[in-house]
C-alpha cells in the first residue's frame, strides 16, 4: 500500500504512516486559519499548518508553514492571528493567538523566513515562543512527514494518485472548533520531474520559470493558499 503523504498549494506533500483511509488527527488539528487586518474594514485570510521539528534533546521547535503572499507585507500589519485547538482530543478548545510578523522598523522579524528563491511563494514562521506564551498544547505534524524526492520514488507516487486537501477556502470555518474543509483531487504532473511554466503563464500569473514540485488538480478557492495536501492511502 502507498502511504498517505503531504503538499501546499504551492505545494507541500506529507506521508502519514498510519493505516487506513482515516486522516491522522494531527493533520486536522495542525491546519490553521490565518488572518490579519488589511484596513479597519477589511481582512485577509489564508491557510497554514503547524509542523513540529524534534531536536536531539527530545524537545523541539514549532513552525507555521504557509505561502508568502498569505502574510502581511513589510510596512503593513505587524501580526497575524491563527486559530488553534488546545487541550486533549476529548476536550478540545479553540484559542486565537497573535503571531508577530513585522517589527517596529517595518521589516520582517528574524522568526519569519522565506524560500531562498524569491519567486517561490513559501514562508515559515518560528512560533515556538508564541505557543509557550499562550500555553498551547497539541500534537502537530512531524517534520519527518515532509515528502522528499526519495520518498516520491520509494512510494512510487505518480500522476493520478489521489490526494486530500485541507484548508479554509473563502475563510469558511466553524467558530466552535478548528475544523478545516476537506476536499479531494489528484496529482496531475510527474512529481519527480519538477515543473516548468511556459512564458504565457509566467506573465499572466507571476509564476516562476520552474518549480521543484508538481501540480495537483483540485477545487482550490481564495483562502486555500497554504493548504495541506495529503496523499491518500491506496492499494498498489
Amino acid at each position: 500500500m502507498k502511504k498517505a503523504i503531504l503538499i501546499i498549494a504551492y505545494i507541500f506533500l506529507f506521508c502519514d504512516v498510519t493505516g487506513g483511509q482515516a486522516l491522522n488527527q494531527a493533520f486536522l488539528n495542525s491546519t490553521v486559519l490565518i488572518s490579519f487586518k488589511v484596513d479597519p474594514t477589511h481582512s485577509s485570510a489564508g491557510t497554514g499548518f503547524l509542523v513540529f521539528r524534534e531536536l536531539k534533546s527530545g524537545k523541539g521547535h514549532i513552525f507555521l508553514v504557509t505561502n508568502k503572499h498569505v502574510l502581511p507585507k513589510e510596512g503593513g500589519e505587524k501580526s497575524i492571528t491563527i486559530r488553534v485547538n488546545t487541550g486533549s482530543e476529548d476536550k478540545l478548545q479553540v484559542q486565537q493567538i497573535d503571531v508577530p510578523i513585522v517589527g517596529k522598523d517595518g521589516r520582517y522579524l528574524p522568526s519569519v523566513k522565506f524560500h531562498p528563491k524569491k519567486d517561490f511563494d513559501v514562508a515559515v514562521v518560528h512560533i515556538t515562543e508564541d505557543v509557550l506564551k499562550y500555553g498551547i498544547e497539541g500534537t502537530w505534524i512531524p517534520y519527518s512527514l515532509f515528502v522528499t524526492k526519495n520518498k516520491l520514488k520509494d512510494e512510487n507516487i505518480t500522476v493520478g494518485d489521489e490526494i486530500f486537501l485541507l484548508g479554509y477556502p473563502d475563510a469558511i470555518y466553524d467558530p466552535r472548533n478548528v475544523s478545516p474543509i476537506l476536499r479531494e483531487g489528484i496529482i496531475s504532473t510527474i512529481p519527480t520531474e519538477g515543473y516548468a511554466f511556459n512564458e504565457t503563464l509566467r506573465e499572466k500569473y507571476g509564476l516562476p520559470e520552474q518549480i521543484d514540485g508538481f501540480l495537483i488538480d483540485a477545487n482550490v478557492f481564495p483562502g486555500s493558499s497554504g493548504s495541506l495536501v495529503i496523499l491518500k492511502q491506496q492499494a498498489t
